[in-house]
């Protein structure tokens, strides 16, 4: 089980209609061998760039501590970019890569990311 316990993204209006958005959050992973739980870590810090009022691009860097005693932390690299198709609902695609520990070699991401409530 993972508690997700960050709160919205820390950002950061810069000259050039670029923006800087960093995400960190831990999480508590359920372990079977020896029982108990290990603290994950998590982050994500993004550049992004408006095109169009309704087009952005961006380039992201993760990071994730080890989801096991016996695993290793892992990086990512995804750039891609995210079309608002209104106010509350978007979609992105995007490619990354693993940088370090265990993920792909390369990867196409698509999403759907809807806004409720306000």
């Amino acid at each position: 089980m993972k508690v997700p316990i960050a709160g919205a993204p820390l950002g950061f209006d810069l000259p050039g209609h670029l923006a800087l958005d960093v995400n960190a959050g831990l999480a508590a992973v359920g372990q079977l061998r020896p029982g108990g739980y290990l603290l994950q870590a998590l982050t994500t810090a993004s550049l992004s760039r408006e095109v169009t009022e309704a087009l952005s691009a961006f380039v992201e860097v993760t990071y994730a501590s080890r989801e096991a005693r016996d695993a290793r932390e892992a990086a990512g690299l995804n750039t891609g970019i995210i079309y608002l198709v209104t106010k509350d609902v978007a979609l992105d695609v995007a490619v990354g890569t693993s940088l370090v520990g265990p993920g792909p070699d390369h990867a196409v991401k698509t999403g759907v990311s809807v806004r409720f409530g306000r």
